[in-house]
């Protein structure tokens, strides 16, 4: 949203009180030891300066120079020189001051910022019928115009869908090993090693759910997101693929204990006890397959019973320490941590994920392994995919992607203007756009409570209430059968 500016012959002591505010500025920038601080877009004040100072340029004409100068310093500068950004707009604001008295101008006064940062949001009912992502009207211009989003999404959309309806499968038939088919299992581990190289909107799949038994879409979002560590770290693809195996057999005892993980309530010290006790069932029962063990070297059992180990030696079944275990089964304890922390379970709400991520790195190192904790902020920034978050201007939307090297500057969809009204879609590069910069994030069920209706449309987007069909197949690997 814009600034208003007041009428032209009030414009000369205007720009005299934005100088004002600018000098105050600087003097408040020397007495702060943090560059980030100074010139981080979460400083409301400085970030609302810059936009009045952009309005008030503007107003001189959108043909004068001194108005891409600014626009050009603050896509080029914001990240790697912000002082250089501050300076500039504090001596091209000393400029336009004295040109406003003088009564200047450049043709037509621009009545609003340039187009592709300032286009108002136009408030639409939400769509009727859930559909994934629906595309906006030919007409309607998008922020980052040609990004591919839209064809992304829906191929990550089809793609979890199938790995759902697989590890379904290697869930129900596991307690059967003779069922369980090993072909299908290559075929998910190719299959998840393409899509998670090809295709990064599959990490925002990570925070669907599945009403009938939540373990199924644990499995595929702990899947996921440890494929995304493994390709941060660099591992080999046969890494990779005994990683796959593994995520999707680490939690795969707990069919045992539906009744436990399903009550309401936490549970007791007693019934914690014999749920910990999944863990070796769950390696048992998948390891009777002997050619997993012997393709894999024998590694299979051990990694997935240290799943839940923790680096203190806090964790179950051995309480072994961080040297202790393989660095595969690292991987999968922070992915499981973090999966769980963002999901609802029957006794308690889910965290934000920036919450999430935030005690994962106050952890990192004394509970978690530091080293699988950096690459999950590297892979989901301080912003995860899926999470919602307020822009400056007070209009809120959900992180589709994070951008390599902007860890607080991802690509958002903005899906509610700042009075809560749905909104068509519009993708906002928050990199390329620091005065959009996000302002806090956004718990989920304050959007329940400002718009209820989209809230609800939203979810049955990212939730599988009833199990996947059983055609809906994989392509079958030749490495396992």
């Amino acid at each position: 949203m814009n600034p208003a500016l007041p009428d032209r012959e009030k414009l000369p002591a205007y720009a005299l009180q934005l100088l004002r505010e600018g000098e105050s500025l600087k003097n408040e920038f020397r007495s702060m030891s943090s560059r980030f601080g100074r010139y981080s877009p979460c400083h409301q004040g400085y970030s609302q300066w810059k936009r009045r100072v952009l309005a008030f340029v503007g107003s001189l004409g959108v043909k004068n120079p001194y108005l891409a100068e600014l626009l050009d310093t603050e896509a080029e500068y914001s990240h790697s020189c912000p002082a250089r950004v501050f300076d500039s707009f504090l001596k091209i604001m000393g400029t336009a001051s004295e040109l406003a008295d003088s009564g200047i101008c450049w043709g037509q006064a621009a009545a609003e910022a340039p187009e592709e940062v300032a286009e108002p949001f136009t408030p639409v009912a939400p769509p009727s019928m859930p559909v994934a992502n629906p595309a906006p009207p030919p007409e309607e211009k998008t922020v980052c115009a040609g990004d591919p989003h839209e064809a992304m999404d829906s191929e990550a959309l089809a793609a979890y869908s199938g790995l759902l309806a697989g590890a379904r499968r290697i869930i129900d038939q596991a307690g059967t090993v003779d069922e369980v088919s090993c072909g299908e299992l290559d075929g998910i581990c190719s299959f998840v090693l393409a899509k998670a190289e090809s295709n990064p909107m599959l990490l925002a799949y990570a925070a669907a759910v599945t009403t009938e038994n939540y373990l199924y879409a644990h499995t595929v979002n702990v899947l996921i997101l440890s494929q995304f560590m493994a390709m941060d770290k660099g591992l080999s693809e046969e890494e990779r693929r005994l990683l796959c195996v593994c995520a999707l057999a680490h939690d795969i005892g707990m069919r045992g204990f539906h009744g436990l993980y399903s009550q309401k309530g936490a549970l007791n010290d007693a019934e914690f006890a014999e749920i910990s006790g999944h863990v070796s069932c769950g390696a048992k029962e998948f390891c009777r397959a002997a050619s997993l063990e012997e393709r894999f070297s024998g590694r299979l059992f051990e990694v997935v019973r240290q799943t839940h180990e923790r680096a203190d030696g806090s964790g179950y079944p051995a309480r072994l320490a961080c040297a202790e275990t393989d660095p595969l089964a690292r991987i999968i304890g922070v992915a499981d941590a973090y999966e769980s922390m963002t999901h609802a379970r029957s006794w308690r709400e889910p965290l934000h994920p920036c919450e999430a991520m935030k005690e994962l790195a106050g952890q990192g190192g004394a509970i978690f392994d530091i080293d699988a904790t950096k690459s999950l902020i590297r892979v989901l920034s301080f912003y995860p995919p899926s999470s919602w978050v307020m822009l400056m201007d007070g209009s809120i939307g959900r992180v589709l992607r994070s951008r390599a090297g902007r860890a607080a500057k991802p690509l958002v969809e903005v899906a509610l203007d700042r009075t809560g009204a749905p909104v068509k879609r519009k993708l906002l590069d928050v990199g390329r756009y620091p005065l959009f910069a996000i302002e806090r994030p956004v718990q989920f069920s304050e959007i329940r409570r400002i718009a209820p209706e989209f809230a609800g449309w939203h979810e049955a987007l990212y939730t599988w209430a009833d199990p996947p069909r059983e055609d809906a197949r994989l392509p079958v690997g030749p490495g396992m059968g």
